[in-house]
């Protein structure tokens, strides 16, 4: 095959279903509602600067390979060295629009190939409108909460009908991104086991073995960073946050909930009981429950052992822990109610999921989360200028310390 032809097949693995074009704006207009800022007015958010912005200027390629927080954060630091090659001025562009760009790709994948629906469309809508305070949404730091889900998304697919090398590289990017593969990979043993494909030779997965291997070795030599131990009671702990979660019972006062936990404990156990038996058939839906759940308990785990399990209950400072878990939950419920009242409930069921959002405040970014105007421009202008600067970025506060001469 000539080189024009394996570039036409790559275009054509790209194309979009036609019938479904609609859902990239809408997806994006949704965002831009939850996040303007993030699109009109790019800057840095937190980790952005003192660790990604920072070791790609004083660092260069060598950034790329650096642990943060115990693991590696691979997509992070490929996009920072590359924005890094352009002017200081378009840099926070660079890292907000590429967020978005894998994002879309992960709404693209979805469509094309999670094996759930007739079509995926819950699955897009639910990715734009879970509820939670919206600090993940297009910004670097958060990026790989969303690659968490595209690693989950995995569980729900036939990985012989996606053998292209864009997304062979993009699972080997996300699986060295984060502790998430380190956290599916058990999952996705038991669904090949459960499928019968154990033994196919699959690039993705040994991608998924690949990254968990590595990770695993690098939080061992880093144990420091993100210390867990491991207690035997907590469980009820941990139901409760995930209760508190599904119910955003952490918007009211803490003695209202502590009143009610143990009712909404038993609804939450119930509603897993009816969940799992609507899809009993579908192993594959439920480990991806399971494997955002594992997620869940993994920072209970860790806040247990550093004393601030309290934080968890909070809202909105620890929303992203369980931005997986929350989808999953919503895709387990629509899933059900498709299974068991096909059309209308669906339909009905994202519009009340839309409008809960609305009303309890986590369809908009949160305050706490809104960006304060630090004039970039000004501050880029001063790196140009080569020498220690200091950078002053969001959440406010926060700041940076960048030898810009480094290079």
């Amino acid at each position: 095959m000539t080189l024009l032809g394996k570039a036409i097949l790559v275009c054509k693995s790209f194309l979009f279903k036609l019938n479904n074009y609609w859902l990239y704006p809408l997806f994006v207009y949704i965002l831009f509602l939850k996040k303007k800022e993030s699109f009109i007015n790019p800057q840095f958010w937190a980790e952005d600067s003192n660790i990604f912005f920072k070791d790609s200027v004083e660092l260069g390629i060598q950034s790329c390979f650096i642990p943060y927080a115990g693991y590696l954060h691979l997509i992070q630091r490929i996009i920072a060295y590359i924005a890094s090659k352009f002017s200081y001025e378009i840099i926070p562009h660079i890292y907000n629009y590429a967020s978005l760009a894998v994002l879309l790709y992960t709404v693209w994948f979805c469509i094309n190939h999670v094996d759930l629906f007739k079509n995926n469309k819950p699955i897009i809508l639910l990715l734009a409108l879970v509820p939670h305070s919206n600090e993940i949404l297009v910004n670097l730091t958060n990026l790989h909460w969303y690659t968490s889900i595209y690693l989950g998304v995995l569980l729900l697919c036939d990985e012989k009908k996606f053998r292209g090398y864009f997304n062979l590289a993009f699972t080997v990017v996300c699986s060295f991104s984060g502790p998430f593969s380190i956290i599916i990979l058990p999952f996705y043993i038991v669904k090949n086991l459960s499928s019968g494909t154990i033994k196919t030779w699959s690039p993705v997965r040994y991608s998924i073995v690949a990254g968990a291997l590595t990770q695993i070795i690098i939080l061992f030599n880093h144990k420091n960073a993100e210390t867990i131990y491991l207690k035997l009671n907590f469980i009820s702990e941990v139901l409760s946050i995930l209760v508190a979660r599904v119910f955003y019972m952490q918007k009211i006062y803490g003695e209202c909930f502590n009143f009610y936990k143990v009712y909404f404990i038993i609804i939450f156990l119930l509603l897993n009981l009816i969940f799992f038996f609507l899809n009993k058939k579908k192993i594959s839906l439920l480990l991806f429950y399971l494997y955002t759940v594992s997620i869940g308990i993994l920072a209970a785990l860790k806040f247990k052992s550093q004393g601030i399990v309290d934080l968890l209950y909070f809202y909105p400072l620890s929303d992203r822990y369980f931005f997986s878990f929350n989808f999953a939950f919503l895709l387990l419920s629509i899933h059900s109610f498709v299974n068991y009242r096909k059309g209308i409930f669906t339909g009905i069921y994202i519009i009340f999921i839309f409008l809960y959002s609305l009303f309890t405040g986590t369809f908009f970014t949160h305050p706490h989360y809104r960006f304060v105007d630090y004039n970039w421009e000004e501050q880029a202008s001063m790196l140009e200028k080569g020498g220690y600067q200091r950078l002053f970025v969001n959440p406010r506060g926060w700041f940076v310390d960048v030898n810009a001469s480094s290079e």
